[in-house]
């Protein structure tokens, strides 16, 4: 399965300038958002046959890899890794990013499937391979846990005597869409007394043995990991492509926009998480206090909201 993790970019169009009174809009707690509000894999993956995007059942989570024919991105901000690509062909590059290409092929979620086809114009693609698996959200009790360190974080921030409480309640929040993605199945290192440390390079009936035994004993699946950066990426994404002429720059969970930008993308954002808290609170029978706990000043902290940086520089 093909990892991809958080965007991180800026605009060409303000390559090697200096632009002041730019605003900045932060997540609140991005990945922990996606990981109790958003659905994931929740069955093994296995093998099916789809052709196009209109195909896709939204019930289900897809794993693709796919060849694009002169693709050619729609906005001044670049979306495309060429790093995450298996096969470029005749590309103009930003800064690692793909402006246009005649040719590529790339291993992606149905999310990033989906978004790359709105915001690139496309003469053709094919589907090589595809797999899917039924989506559902995360385990309750996995979900309890994550809203539990939330309100604990966020009770003691910024509370004097309780900084050491705070630090390892935020470790151990930021923790656990890490622990999903921990690459458990590396070389052997091995050291003798006449040649020292040496690598021992895992053959492929070595990492399917060690695969098969992490089925047996992990308790996370590296699909949430996956899915956690794919989402978060596509709820940063979809706004940046509504601010594109003014989004200077953006940094996983954060965009930095220049003065005279729409506010009611940002707002309509905001109301849009809201909405979905207040379903999955109900769907999942979990009180919204959990999602919106208060702060040491009494102040409602929601998950997953655009906060206002205010204005830098």
């Amino acid at each position: 399965m093909h990892f991809n993790g958080g965007y991180t970019h800026g605009n060409w169009l303000f390559t090697d300038e200096v632009i002041h009174d730019v605003d900045s809009y932060d997540f609140t707690s991005s990945y922990p958002y996606v990981l109790v509000t958003h659905r994931y894999p929740s069955t093994e993956f296995k093998k099916c046959n789809i052709e196009k995007r209109e195909q896709i059942n939204p019930n289900f989570a897809y794993l693709l890899k796919v060849r694009f024919y002169n693709i050619n991105c729609k906005y001044y901000n670049t979306f495309i890794s060429q790093s995450k690509c298996s096969y470029v062909d005749n590309a103009s590059i930003d800064n690692g990013r793909i402006i246009r290409a005649d040719c590529i092929e790339i291993t992606l979620t149905d999310i990033d499937f989906l978004f790359y086809l709105d915001s690139y114009n496309v003469e053709r693609y094919e589907i090589l391979e595809s797999y899917n698996s039924v989506y559902d959200y995360l385990p309750k009790l996995f979900i309890e846990f994550i809203l539990e360190k939330y309100v604990n974080k966020t009770k003691f921030k910024n509370v004097v005597g309780k900084e050491i409480e705070y630090q390892k309640e935020k470790n151990k929040f930021n923790s656990l869409y890490g622990m999903s993605v921990t690459n458990m199945i590396r070389d052997d290192v091995i050291y003798d007394n006449i040649t020292g440390w040496n690598e021992k390079e895992l053959t492929n009936d070595d990492i399917i043995s060690k695969l098969n035994q992490e089925k047996k004993k992990c308790f996370l699946s590296f699909a949430y990991g996956v899915w956690c950066t794919a989402y978060a990426r596509n709820n940063l994404l979809r706004n940046v492509i509504k601010l594109d002429d003014y989004a200077v720059y953006m940094d996983t969970d954060s965009i930095k926009l220049r003065k005279g930008y729409n506010k009611k993308v940002i707002d309509d954002y905001n109301n849009f998480v809201r909405k979905k808290i207040q379903y999955v609170s109900n769907k999942l029978k979990i009180p919204i206090e959990k999602f919106a706990p208060e702060d040491s000043k009494g102040i409602t902290r929601m998950l997953g909201l655009f906060d206002d940086d205010r204005t830098l520089w």
